[in-house]
């Protein structure tokens, strides 16, 4: 029998809950292949949109900008008045503005999106684990080269302790009532995302 954390079967809130937006830059998204990049960048803006529609706060942060490129043009529209904490270290959890932009929320259940998974999600997603937060890995809002970097860091992060799941999932968690105030909106917000492909 699988033994589970109970601090992961919390529902997500918009009380405990900070979306983290980590290098996704015009020049990473060009190594994706484990997901359409069209696909990753409906995600990425339908949930950053639908985020503030439920005030959950988020932290957005890039990597060396004038060397891998800025952060990806739609998303930093959808995330427009999000201050971007532009680092040089590889790992966000890494620079201490980071850190301390997500003990500023006062929330516990972080939620990783990054580009690449193998190396820029992995590596933040295990530091805030290790500083005892309860982490977890957004695939949907995440890519790398290829499905078998793709399943290995899946693993290796499930080995550290940090959740795996879905971003659009979350949110729709968060919202819980489509009697809610903020349903439509929600619902307008992530119709890139439910609308047919094809």
């Amino acid at each position: 029998m699988t033994k589970t954390n109970s601090a992961f079967q919390e529902r997500f809130t918009a009380e405990n809950t900070v979306f983290l937006f980590i290098d996704h830059q015009e020049g990473i998204l060009r190594t994706v292949a484990d997901q359409p990049k069209d696909q990753l960048r409906r995600s990425l803006v339908s949930v950053a949109r639908a985020a503030r529609v439920l005030d959950v706060p988020i932290v957005l942060s890039s990597v060396t900008p004038a060397m891998i490129g800025p952060t990806l043009p739609d998303l930093a529209d959808a995330l427009r008045g999000v201050p971007n904490i532009e680092r040089t270290v590889i790992s966000a959890w890494d620079d201490e503005r980071v850190r301390e932009a997500v003990k500023a929320t006062g929330r516990t259940k972080l939620v990783f999106g990054a580009i690449g998974t193998n190396v820029c999600l992995v590596q933040a997603t295990i530091g805030a684990a290790a500083d005892g937060y309860e982490a977890w890995a957004a695939i949907d809002l995440s890519g790398t080269s290829n499905e078998l970097l793709r399943q290995a860091s899946i693993e290796q992060m499930i080995q550290a302790g940090v959740g795996i799941t879905n971003a659009a999932g979350v949110i729709f968690q968060i919202l819980r009532d489509n009697a809610s105030p903020a349903a439509e909106d929600v619902y307008e917000a992530m119709e890139p995302l439910l609308a047919p492909v094809g």
